[in-house]
């Protein structure tokens, strides 16, 4: 039996949370990916109209921020479109996930910007397409 092992030197910057160290969550509802590669990953994201991701930010001054949004994928059969929404508000009906990258590596980004307001902002990505 072999068992390859890896060094992952893709970090991220900046504060971090990882879902198992937030207090008052029980562990049962902290997601496990299926494929576990890389902290804070959302695996088995597919469905649409069913999956989607909700950030919410606190911005101190009302303006334009750029969104970058890093992915990783290993489609053969497609790209995932997703659409995203600031507040309710559409602001990008296609974004398409076009860069394969491999599983477990969302290396690939893509950036739009958004104009938020001062205080709490909802940012929710939604797919357009079925098991990509």
């Amino acid at each position: 039996m072999v068992i390859a092992g890896y060094m992952n030197y893709k970090q991220a910057v900046g504060d971090t949370f990882p879902a198992s160290d937030i207090p008052n969550v029980a562990k049962t509802v902290d997601f496990l990916s299926r494929i576990n590669q890389v902290a804070g990953w959302v695996g088995d994201f597919g469905k649409k109209d069913e999956d989607q991701i909700i950030w919410t930010i606190n911005a101190e001054t009302a303006g334009t921020y750029d969104l970058t949004l890093k992915y990783g994928h290993d489609n053969g059969s497609g790209s995932p479109v997703g659409r995203l929404t600031v507040n309710g508000q559409t602001l990008e009906t296609e974004v398409t996930f076009d860069e394969m990258t491999g599983w477990g590596n969302p290396i690939a980004q893509k950036t739009v910007q958004a104009d938020l307001q001062a205080g709490e902002n909802k940012i929710v990505l939604q797919l357009n397409t079925n098991d990509l």
